[in-house]
């Protein structure tokens, strides 16, 4: 389960707790979050061309959820503060689906599905 924290609520954001429920039971995975970054300008000398990392100012995190299924799940994520007081608190349902992250030519992997904070809520992906 993969979460991207927009940068107009990361700065604020130190750590989250993320729970999982389907068919009647729950599951509360670690999370870590960790600062987005994308590829900058590729700089070339000699034929040797290097671009660096650079933060977007976004925060984004992954959740090992055990036995997640490909069906509707409800996911409640908190957010908290560097003095572990409460930012947000919200729920949302999204439907894992299975990805192929070798190429169509190989066997899928696990389940997957994203949210994201945006806009003071709780999203699931478009």
């Amino acid at each position: 389960m993969s979460v991207t924290i927009a940068e107009r609520h990361a700065a604020d954001v130190s750590t989250a707790t993320m729970t999982v429920c389907w068919d009647g039971s729950c599951k509360e995975p670690d999370i870590r979050l960790h600062t987005s970054t994308s590829p900058g300008p590729a700089q070339c000398d000699d034929g040797v061309c290097v671009s660096r990392a650079s933060p977007t100012g976004d925060l984004n995190g992954f959740a090992d959820v055990e036995d997640l299924p490909t069906k509707p799940v409800e996911v409640r994520l908190v957010l908290f503060d560097t003095n572990g007081s409460e930012l947000m608190d919200d729920r949302v349902t999204v439907t894992p689906s299975m990805k192929r992250p070798n190429g169509d030519h190989c066997p899928p992997g696990g389940p997957n599905a994203g949210v994201s904070v945006e806009d003071g809520a709780l999203r699931k992906p478009d």
